[in-house]
């Protein structure tokens, strides 16, 4: 189960990458979240490890 939070950066990158053919930057990712980039970056690692979200294929929406 993953925390409001993850839920919500996942929307932000999955929005970015399927309407602007682009993933959003760190800046654009604080605005948008308003968390810090270290938070951001931490969080980037976190479902990176996991594999189960952000994958080499690209990114998967949970449902």
């Amino acid at each position: 189960m993953l925390s409001d939070y993850e839920r919500k950066v996942l929307r932000i990158l999955f929005n970015y990458s399927s309407g602007r053919r682009r993933l959003p930057t760190i800046h654009e990712l604080t605005v948008k979240t308003g968390k810090g980039s270290r938070m951001l970056l931490l969080l980037w690692m976190l479902l990176w490890l996991r594999h189960t979200y952000i994958g080499r294929t690209g990114l998967t929406l949970p449902t």
